[in-house]
């Protein structure tokens, strides 16, 4: 198992979710989706360095495979999920990314999400959802520095917020939650 395969298993399951028809979990493994985050953090909060509130948030998964191999995913973090906005998990909720930039994002938001739309708020999708042709295969990582502009209107009888955002792109999920770790590992049944 290589580690770029392990690299993408582990931040397709931070950013990404069911609403990406595009996105074919690895082995068919339906518990390898990505999935909201906050639904594996502690209630408890506690302050970072920097004076934030974060969480604790944690996952392990093993399963044998129908072929008779197994595959094993964990992960840790230290993180506040009510700052991250992931475009794959999202959608299924209205959340859609309309236009990117290395600097800038333009999103549409219903009203339940239209709190992701301020300073500081860290906007992931996996290169499954994006569409972002100046990121190719890559996953998207950007931190909000500005709303540039919000109008409201409705979109199939929902009221939803479409903003324009001054970003900061960053390279990779360790630049977006400075403190995390994983493990991934896959035995196929041949090497049992």
């Amino acid at each position: 198992m290589s580690r770029t395969l392990a690299v993408k298993l582990a931040v397709g399951l931070f950013c990404g979710g069911s609403a990406s028809a595009k996105f074919v979990p690895f082995a068919n493994v339906e518990e390898l989706k990505p999935q909201r985050i906050d639904q594996f953090c502690g209630a408890e909060t506690f302050a970072s360095a920097d004076g934030k509130q974060l969480r604790h948030c944690e996952h392990h998964f093993k399963k044998q495979l129908d072929d008779g191999g197994d595959v094993e995913l964990g992960w840790k973090m230290d993180v506040d999920p009510d700052t991250i906005l992931s475009l794959d998990t999202e959608a299924e909720h209205g959340v859609r990314l309309t236009k990117c930039s290395p600097s800038e994002l333009e999103l549409e938001l219903p009203e339940s999400h239209a709190r992701h739309a301020t300073d500081g708020q860290l906007v992931v999708g996996s290169r499954f959802i994006h569409g972002c042709e100046h990121l190719g295969d890559r996953h998207l990582y950007h931190r909000v520095t500005k709303v540039h502009a919000q109008q409201w209107g409705d979109a199939s009888g929902k009221r939803v917020s479409r903003v324009r955002l001054a970003t900061q792109e960053l390279a990779s999920i360790a630049h977006a939650i400075p403190s995390w770790t994983f493990h991934f590992s896959w035995m196929p049944v041949e090497a049992k």
